[in-house]
């Protein structure tokens, strides 16, 4: 649309009231009631733009405004419309005294007014609100009320005008935020208003905006400080109170409540109620301590007891102070903190003292404590047996020289009568340094003459991190121990001698005893008798080969069956001559142990084994093997004998042998409680499984 041309015959000049009318917000038409009113001259008027004439748009409809002069400005209403060709036509009235006082009202207000459309947008702002939203008029005008608002408040904005301008409530009051062209928040107050054009109808909204920022701030800077206070006392189970003692009225925080296990609501404490609480065996050292204060004007401190209703007790401590301001009413204020869980283990660690104090009492040990203060390890701890053995080697140390002695102080009162002490210092400087522990042996010969055994242990004590070191010596006497030790490897060498003289003798005699049979049977005995007579001499000189093995051996408690199998099995090979007839022997041992009382039937029971295998199973033929074998078996001992001979007699029964000799080996397992198996299938095979007792070896 092309802009009109300046106006020299204009149907709106003659007009008597003021009239202006603009074409994309310029000037291109008026009456020259408007001139006069806008104390321009016609010149000046054509294509000036409006906000050259006017503090705020003139939009359609009946608006307020400042018309701006060259030296003045003027409060007048505009109502405006807009014709078919898209200009606008506003008529200018100027405003009435009520008009003029209500727009310097508006204007010079101390807090923020704003006149709008239920839209939200602008018509008019005071420049209060200017300043505090840090907007010019022009530019805050050019703004809705959403768009100041802060983002949270904007649909309850939104309710608000929604709720006006139905009509339905004349004014509503609510805080919101807006914000400011910084970014910053701005706390408000706001009273909206509905204003009503002249038929009654809602035409616009008036609103008042208060800024409480400050307050706003103070207020939740206020709170912060008491919730943190609120926490520092539940944390600290610490409870606050202020008495007005003139009037008996107190007030209690929210952790005292807690405290005394009251309930907070309309409850009213009172002194009363505070001594109701107190155990019965403290209330009237309570009530006499805090009246001192109350006539004195000083301060109070104590630790008491609280009964509750159910018969538990909570151990307090109470503080506070009474004072008198200048002209102004007695107040006491004061705290009461739970310290029932720090008097508790206060009092446990006092009975562990006591406890501690007496079992260090009892003891017989040397028990030292020590310390490093200051560089330099002190003596800080020591028990009365201690103090007495000290006192053997340096009477002059009582324990009020001991305790809390520097250790060089002390070690040069020792030195003389124990040389080692050096020694001792350095084993427990190297404790401190490295907090690993250390034990020694330590000989000491008293004045007296008397040489003392003892065991020194340095111990590092673990601690709290902020604590200095801690070291504990403890020095235990075990010379009577020394000497029993002396005394019992004396009766043991004895015991030993005497143990290897007995089975020198034993083997000897059974030799001896082997000797005469061999004799009895070179002097014209019959076949059968010689037999007889070499079986004899063959079960002798088994016990003696036993006898002869734990003479040389430095263990009598229990035999190395492997050993003593492979020398028994060697010499019962021999004394069959069976490597004459082609027999061989073959031995697969297994490393295993018995005891004596074990290993004596054994080795009867492989004598006459192996005698029949030798004897009887490679008879008519040339040649064959006989295999020995030991092993251990879980918690059992696995003798073997086996040959790849002629195999057994079919009448052969193992229950009710024939021959003396499988008697002898049936009456020998029985004595062992062990199990023999017999095999006749290809060759010969004898197992005995001995069950080995828990507590000894098997191997």
């Amino acid at each position: 649309m092309e802009r009109a041309a300046s106006p020299s015959r204009s149907p709106y000049r003659q007009l008597p009231v003021p009239v202006v009318v603009a074409q994309q917000g310029r000037v291109v038409d008026w009456s020259d009631a408007f001139a006069t009113l806008s104390g321009r001259a016609a010149g000046e008027l054509f294509e000036l733009p409006l906000s050259a004439l006017f503090d705020a748009p003139l939009a359609v409809g009946d608006v307020p405004a400042l018309l701006l002069g060259p030296s003045a400005r003027l409060a007048v209403r505009a109502r405006t419309s807009t014709l078919d060709d898209g200009r606008t036509v506003s008529v200018v009235e100027p405003l009435g005294r009520d008009d003029r006082v209500y727009r310097t009202t508006f204007e010079h207000a101390p807090i923020g007014m704003v006149q709008g459309t239920f839209d939200g947008r602008l018509l008019m702002v005071n420049e209060h609100l200017c300043t505090t939203l840090g907007y010019s008029r022009d530019e805050l005008l050019q703004r809705s009320f959403h768009d100041v608002t802060h983002p949270d408040d904007r649909e309850h904005t939104r309710v608000v005008l929604s709720r006006l301008a139905t009509g339905g409530l004349q004014r509503l009051s609510f805080e919101k935020r807006y914000l400011h062209r910084s970014g910053r928040v701005v706390q408000a107050e706001v009273t909206v208003t509905l204003e009503r054009d002249e038929r009654g109808a809602p035409s616009h909204l008036l609103a008042l905006v208060h800024d409480v920022t400050r307050r706003h701030d103070a207020e939740t800077a206020l709170w912060r400080t008491v919730s943190q206070l609120m926490d520092a006392e539940r944390l600290a189970r610490v409870g606050s109170w202020e008495l007005d003692v003139d009037a008996n009225e107190i007030v209690w925080s929210e952790q005292l409540f807690r405290i005394f296990e009251l309930p907070a609501g309309p409850f009213g404490p009172t002194y009363e109620t505070f001594l109701e609480r107190q155990h019965p065996d403290d209330r009237e050292n309570v009530d006499r301590v805090f009246q001192a204060s109350v006539r004195a004007r000083t301060q109070f401190s104590l630790v008491h007891r609280l009964l509750m209703p159910d018969g538990r007790v909570k151990w307090v401590q109470s503080q506070g102070e009474t004072f008198q301001p200048v002209q102004g009413r007695v107040r006491a204020v004061g705290t009461v903190q739970d310290v029932t869980e720090r008097f508790t283990t206060e009092l446990g660690l006092r009975d562990r003292e006591r406890r501690l104090s007496t079992i260090l009492a009892a003891l017989e040990d040397l028990v030292v404590l020590f310390q490093l203060v200051d560089g330099e390890l002190s003596v800080i701890e020591l028990n009365p047996a201690g103090l007495e053995r000290i006192q053997r080697l340096a009477p002059s140390l009582t324990v009020e020289r001991v305790l809390g002695a520097r250790i060089s102080t002390l070690a040069a009162a020792l030195e003389p009568a124990l040389p080692e002490v050096q020694e001792l210092l350095a084993a427990l400087r190297r404790v401190f340094e490295t907090g690993e522990g250390l034990t020694r042996e330590l000989e000491v010969r008293l004045p007296s003459g008397l040489v003392v055994h003892s065991e020194v242990k340095f111990l590092p004590v673990p601690h709290g991190l902020s604590l200095p070191p801690l070291v504990l010596l403890v020095a235990r006497d075990f010379t009577e121990r020394k000497q029993a030790e002396v005394l019992l490897r004396r009766s043991l060498t004895e015991k030993e001698t005497l143990l290897a003289e007995v089975h020198h003798r034993v083997k000897n005699n059974l030799q001896l005893i082997s000797s005469m049979l061999s004799l009895q049977g070179a002097d014209g005995v019959d076949a059968r008798t010689s037999e007889l007579l070499a079986e004899a001499k063959a079960r002798l000189q088994t016990m003696a080969l036993m006898h002869q093995h734990l003479y040389r051996s430095n263990e009598f408690a229990h035999v190395s069956l492997d050993q003593h199998v492979r020398a028994l099995a060697t010499m019962a090979a021999q004394s069959s001559g069976a490597w004459r007839h082609g027999v061989t022997l073959r031995c697969e041992l297994e490393p295993a142990e018995v005891s004596l009382d074990h290993a004596i039937p054994l080795g009867l029971v492989l004598n006459e084994l192996l005698s029949n295998a030798f004897k009887h199973a490679f008879v008519g033929r040339a040649g064959g093997e006989v295999v020995v074998g030991c092993r251990c078996d879980g918690e059992a001992v696995v003798l073997e004998v086996r040959d790849d001979g002629r195999g057994l007699p079919p009448d052969f029964q193992l229950v009710t042998p024939r021959t003396l000799g499988l008697r002898l080996v049936r009456a020998l397992v029985a004595q062992l409680r062990a199990e023999l198996r017999v095999d006749g299938t290809a060759g010969t095979r004898f197992t005995l499984t001995l069950p080995t007792p828990k507590k000894e070896p098997c191997a």
